[in-house]
């Protein structure tokens, strides 16, 4: 027995598909808070979209806060990177495996804490006030 292909619809009918349902970590539904919070980005989006429009030479404001910052962020990651290695070895008295290991070490985690920098700006502090606390941060230690 021959299993029969479903006919295709017409080409007169739209096909209209569903929102994903979501649920939260608790078990209840989150569809409805996702929805307003997609409607107000969404609405956001298009305030900002309207106001580069009017202007398109204008640089938004966080433009300003996040160029900076990541320059200094980088000059401290290559300025440091290549003298960590003569600093285990020759101050801190390391063998030069151990050395080598602190180094790519010290690589690893500049990699990897912007990702829980992402997840508290996505899931706590917002993208602007993260800009802020990290660029404070930055400043104390550097």
């Amino acid at each position: 027995m021959k299993k029969q292909a479903d006919p295709a619809p017409p080409n007169n009918t739209s096909i209209e598909l569903q929102p994903r349902h979501s649920v939260d970590f608790n078990g209840t539904d989150s569809s409805a808070s996702t929805s307003q919070a997609d409607l107000l980005e969404q609405q956001l989006n298009r305030e900002i979209d309207t106001e580069l429009e009017k202007n398109p030479e204008k640089l938004p404001r966080a433009v300003y806060y996040i160029i900076p910052n990541e320059f200094g962020e980088r000059f401290c990651y290559y300025g440091i990177r290549p003298l960590l290695f003569n600093f285990f070895h020759n101050y801190v008295g390391l063998n030069p495996v151990e050395s080598k290991v602190r180094v790519h070490t010290f690589a690893m985690t500049s990699y990897f804490f912007p990702l829980i920098g992402a997840a508290l700006s996505d899931s706590y502090l917002g993208k602007y006030d993260t800009i802020i606390y990290f660029s404070i941060l930055y400043l104390i230690g550097a």
